[in-house]
């Protein structure tokens, strides 16, 4: 099983996310339209990246002005 993100709004108009494990995509529509909702988004979650730091960074107090 696979974990999908959605995004869905429901007959009134107000906006739900949330993630379900389903086997594939259409899978995971078919249960969000069984929820009563109207998918607007349907992924697979962004794998996680880490932000590169600049090594050797000056902290802004210490850089001289003109």
């Amino acid at each position: 099983m696979s974990s999908y993100c959605y995004e869905a709004v429901d007959a009134g108009g107000l906006k739900t996310q949330g993630t379900l494990d389903v086997t594939d995509q259409s899978e995971a529509l078919r249960r969000i339209k069984d929820m009563g909702l109207f998918p607007t988004k349907v992924a697979p979650p962004m794998p996680f990246r880490r932000r590169q730091r600049k090594a050797f960074a000056v902290p802004k107090i210490l850089r001289a002005y003109p």
